[in-house]
């Protein structure tokens, strides 16, 4: 926001995320997973509860590494309840590009930087093709800001 964005996609409720969190304080919820703060929206990314635990099924590394038979049923039962889903990707995961080795970086953090790159396009494809099949138009967040506002 304070690099003039309008919204942001970075609130995931999942309590095992090992990267940041967003303060939510002052943000009225506008609807399912989309939170107003003056002019600035927060779009939380999509989850699934199994087992009464919610797991993302939004994108980015939760997509690429974890068991693809999982994460088909999950989203598929995700697609089914909801009217809306947030996918995000990082731009290094389509690339063509292979990533710089970093020394410096965890074990954990190179695993996720670099695991499940080779079949990660199909899987975007998998999503849209499934969300089109159950009629799932596809908005910007800022068409979806302007709806709500």
């Amino acid at each position: 926001e304070e690099l003039g964005f309008k919204y942001d996609s970075s609130r995931l409720d999942f309590s095992a995320r090992h990267s940041s969190f967003v303060n939510m304080e002052g943000f009225e919820k506008i609807s399912s997973e989309i939170y107003k703060k003056d002019d600035f929206f927060e779009f939380g990314l999509s989850t699934q509860k199994i087992f009464g635990k919610k797991f993302p099924v939004s994108g980015g590394g939760y997509i690429r590494i974890a068991n693809w038979t999982f994460i088909q049923s999950i989203l598929g039962k995700y697609i089914k309840k909801n009217n809306s889903y947030v996918f995000y990707l990082h731009p290094f995961e389509l690339s063509k590009e292979k990533m710089p080795r970093l020394k410096k970086l965890k074990l954990y953090d190179r695993y996720y930087l670099s695991a499940g790159m080779l079949s990660y396009s199909y899987k975007i494809e998998y999503i849209i093709k499934k969300l089109k099949k159950q009629g799932y138009e596809f908005l910007t967040f800022e068409d979806v800001a302007r709806e709500v506002m």
